[in-house]
């Protein structure tokens, strides 16, 4: 059996699936940002403390914004899309200020 149509299937008929599906997929959108960050932070020797602090955020929030992409499996409620929505952004300002600390630290 092929696992792709299997899965396209399982996707198709089970919304619960259909939901981590949708989740794991906005993850991997969202992590190359990230990496490309932490890269860039590295490179330029920024301090691992303030990497991993970042790191450490940017996790927690991606963790806590997929756990509210699952909870709104129902129908999101107002109170999870913005629980949602801040831990996107708030994740989002994680991966810049990796950039913003690689820019200072090159000029440096």
């Amino acid at each position: 059996m092929d696992r792709r149509k299997s899965g396209a299937v399982l996707r198709a008929t089970d919304p619960v699936f259909a939901r981590l599906c949708g989740a794991e997929e906005h993850s991997f959108e969202n992590a190359v940002f990230y990496l490309a960050g932490v890269i860039a932070a590295v490179q330029a020797g920024v301090d691992p403390k303030l990497i991993t602090d970042y790191c450490s955020f940017w996790i927690s929030f991606r963790l806590v914004h997929t756990f509210s992409y699952l909870a709104a499996w129902g129908g999101p409620g107002p109170a999870i899309a913005m629980v949602r929505t801040a831990t996107y952004v708030l994740a989002a300002a994680a991966s810049g200020m990796l950039f913003l600390s690689a820019a200072e630290a090159s000029t440096a």
